[in-house]
């Protein structure tokens, strides 16, 4: 589950904070992909050396954070920057990477679609259970203990985002024909359509409003 690796690095300049300044990042246009900035560092995923890298704003000193021996396939950031969780492309589980120094956490193999809440402190993913293979949504902590079933799902999605006030879920069910956004409600256990099409979404700070990435735009 989640989306494909990419390289979404549209621009090679960024704007330097402190001085308004824009720093020409040529220099990591071709590897870069993920990039997301975190206070005065820039912090992306290096294709050329498998690596998570933290970039310098003001100074463009660069700093690995962590790094792998295998390519990965998917990734997504926590809403903090301070954690990542990946799938690397010869192995299925996920695996959630804190740039603390501590080892990486492997998840369960029958967790599958994790997204992080807001504080970057829990898991709402899809658990597989065997038999028979229905998926229950299910929340826990990031290593994917004191976990919480919470109910069972009709559909098994592709991709799972929780909203940033925690109380809706958005599912991309590509078992429909077109393929369809669904608004889960994690307290009345409702499912009802939200959008046709597929590819990426984002929340609203409040939790209110979903921008949803498709083609062939937003809605």
């Amino acid at each position: 589950g989640g989306a494909q690796l990419a390289n979404r690095w549209i621009s090679g300049r960024a704007v330097q904070s402190s001085t308004g300044e824009a720093r020409p990042l040529t220099a990591l246009v071709s590897s870069v992909v993920a990039p997301t900035l975190r206070g005065e560092n820039l912090r992306y995923f290096d294709l050329s050396t498998l690596s998570f890298v933290s970039y310098d704003l003001a100074t463009g000193a660069t700093q690995q954070l962590a790094t792998f021996s295998d390519p990965i396939s998917a990734m997504r950031w926590s809403p903090d920057g301070e954690r990542a969780r990946v799938q690397l492309a010869s192995y299925a589980s996920w695996r959630v990477v804190a740039f603390d120094g501590t080892t990486p956490t492997t998840l369960h193999p029958r967790i599958h679609t994790p997204a992080w809440d807001q504080s970057s402190a829990k898991l709402l993913y899809q658990f597989i259970e065997t038999p028979p293979a229905v998926a229950s949504l299910t929340v826990s902590q990031t290593d994917g203990t004191e976990y919480q079933r919470l109910f069972s799902l009709a559909s098994r999605y592709e991709s799972l985002w929780w909203s940033t006030a925690g109380t809706f879920a958005v599912g991309l069910n590509t078992l429909t024909t077109p393929a369809q956004y669904e608004l889960i409600s994690l307290s009345s256990q409702l499912v009802e359509p939200l959008a046709e099409g597929q590819g990426s979404l984002r929340w609203s700070p409040n939790g209110e409003r979903a921008l949803i990435d498709r083609e062939p735009g937003f809605v």
